[in-house]
């Protein structure tokens, strides 16, 4: 229903991390389609620092955009989810600046006052905020879409031979 049954300070300003994925994989579900290629670029792959996660894709190498949904939301693979804003971006007439504008357009959309998004991952960035509240805005709006429902409910996935990974 949307009906708030507890909050506290549900719109002090906290960084996201991966949570910011949900709303990466909402805005790519409305403007993409599931045999979309989602192309991986020297840009998706070489900001990685170790440790980050990553499911080891290459530049060059190339992805259905549900296979790359799966990886970006089963493994929280950053460099899926700069590929992903990348390739829909450019489906969209833009590059990447134009996914990120169209997540924060989406959240506005939504009702979120108190949310900035400046990538697709949730790395940190002093720019890229949201709040409980719009989080739960963000949250009920995915859940809504069948084939997130049906991502986020996957306990194992494998991602089948790529143009370069000859194995699953």
């Amino acid at each position: 229903s949307g009906a708030i049954l507890y909050g506290k300070k549900i719109n002090d300003k906290h960084y996201p991390a991966s949570i910011t994925k949900l709303l990466t994989a909402l805005v790519a579900l409305e403007n993409a389609d599931p045999d979309d290629e989602v192309y991986f670029s020297e840009d998706s792959v070489s900001f990685l620092e170790y440790g980050d996660a990553s499911i080891g894709m290459r530049p060059g190498e190339i992805l259905s955009m549900n296979d790359a949904l799966y990886g970006m939301l089963l493994a929280s693979a950053n460099e899926v989810s700069y590929a992903i804003a990348e390739s829909v971006g450019k489906k969209m007439g833009g590059g990447f600046e134009t996914f990120i504008q169209k997540m924060n357009e989406r959240c506005e959309e939504l009702g979120c006052t108190g949310s900035h998004w400046t990538n697709a991952n949730g790395l940190h960035d002093e720019n890229h905020y949201t709040c409980c509240y719009d989080m739960a805005l963000i949250a009920r709006a995915a859940y809504q879409n069948e084939t997130f429902r049906i991502i986020v409910g996957t306990a194992r996935y494998t991602i089948p031979p790529t143009n370069k990974h000859a194995e699953q």
